[in-house]
């Protein structure tokens, strides 16, 4: 497995990233109207769990807020009127309350949010 830039070894695969949402309130599912016009290849499932950004290379750490997650992604917000252009290319997506951590990239940024993709590894299922 390449050697993992953030230092850390506890690393969950981006299929359980949907585990996040057991026992959260208030998560619903997209479905109907919200499918035509999705483009993804996955749903994803609405939810509003604190997270943090932990940069590489010593940066600081971004809080934000995750709106959506999929088993391949998900949407984020900066949280406290934070900038999309803090977030670096890559990073780790750590999740608090559970303990989570995803190594993502970023697929599109947004005015005032942005999309990640799961980074797979080529050892992983």
């Amino acid at each position: 497995m390449p050697a993992d830039p953030f230092g850390h070894g506890a690393e969950r695969s981006p299929v359980a990233a949907l585990d996040l949402l057991k026992g959260v309130e208030n998560t619903t599912w997209l479905r109907g109207v919200c499918e035509v016009n999705e483009k993804r290849s996955t749903p994803r499932a609405q939810t509003f769990l604190k997270a943090l950004a932990i940069c590489p290379d010593g940066l600081p750490a971004i809080d934000c807020l995750i709106c959506d997650i999929s088993e391949t992604g998900a949407r984020l917000q900066p949280a406290d009127g934070g900038v999309i252009t803090a977030f670096p290319e890559r990073f780790e997506l750590l999740v608090p309350r559970s303990g989570e951590r995803y190594r993502v990239r970023v697929a599109w940024r947004g005015v005032s949010e942005l999309g990640v993709a799961f980074e797979v590894t080529q050892d992983r299922p």
